[in-house]
């Protein structure tokens, strides 16, 4: 319990921005993958109570506040996606899990309208509402455009037409290959090997030494700001989708294992 591993967290994945209404109506910031959209709005509805007596229950208890205190007509949760921590902590925040990751509320960001127009701040109870306004850090964030791109184990890498600018394009591609491997079979084996584990790894058991299969190609979700800065992409680009043929693309998010990697499966790994 004294162990400093235990306040790690798990790596960010992605933040997603859940507004619910007490009449039921939920929308979700930026645009989720549609596996992963019911299980967001699955988790807001668990978090914010799904009859009336919880909503205004569970409002309350964030705030601190008696029960007769004035119930929201709105809410929005900010929810952090993160893979599971490195050690198993009991002290994880975690609320949820979906997959192979976990869903982290951020109460400090969240915010609750009374009126449908002011937005409060949870982790500033005695703050001011404003008007339809986000915390700057996440308004920013969810302006975030990004770019779908493809790389190839052989060191090919592409977008659709027009997705990343001319100007970039070339920096792009070395920077890609230089942060996957790809182009370089050990390279690229190793990158997804590590890719895998980490991704996997609460749902497989994976001996240290196992020669796991490669991915022909990974998709990642490029922010198009970082185009122009000069740290290297790999500190914010998402792997979103692999696949080992070709053909068949694996969501990195969906629950269901990819058929390649069962037999680490539990029940298989012993065999």
């Amino acid at each position: 319990m004294q162990h400093p591993a235990l306040n790690l967290q798990g790596e960010l994945v992605a933040t997603f921005l859940v507004e619910q209404w007490a009449e039921g109506r939920i929308d979700v910031t930026p645009e989720p993958p549609d596996d992963l959209l019911e299980a967001l709005e699955g988790v807001a509805r668990e978090w914010h109570g799904d009859t009336p007596e919880l909503w205004s229950s569970t409002h309350h208890d964030l705030l601190e506040q008696d029960e007769d205190g004035p119930v929201p007509v709105a809410r929005r949760l900010v929810l952090d996606l993160r893979r599971p921590a490195p050690l198993h902590s009991p002290l994880s925040l975690a609320f949820a899990t979906h997959g192979n990751v976990e869903f982290h509320p951020n109460t400090e960001k969240s915010t609750y309208s009374l009126d449908g127009e002011l937005w409060h701040p949870y982790g500033d109870p005695d703050g001011e509402g404003q008007e339809d306004e986000l915390h700057p850090e996440l308004a920013q964030f969810f302006d975030v455009e990004t770019a779908s791109v493809t790389v190839h184990a052989d060191g090919h890498v592409e977008w659709e037409d027009g997705a990343i600018p001319d100007e970039h394009a070339e920096h792009l591609r070395t920077d890609l290959r230089e942060s996957t491997g790809a182009g370089n079979q050990d390279s690229w084996a190793a990158w997804t090997s590590e890719l895998l584990r980490s991704t996997f790894d609460h749902e497989l058991t994976i001996p240290e030494d196992a020669a796991l299969p490669v991915p022909l190609a990974v998709r990642l979700d490029i922010p198009l700001d970082a185009l122009s800065d000069p740290d290297p992409l790999a500190q914010t680009f998402m792997e979103s989708e692999i696949t080992f043929d070709g053909t068949q693309w694996r969501d990195l998010y969906d629950e269901e294992i990819p058929e390649e990697l069962r037999p680490f499966a539990a029940g298989n790994a012993a065999n």
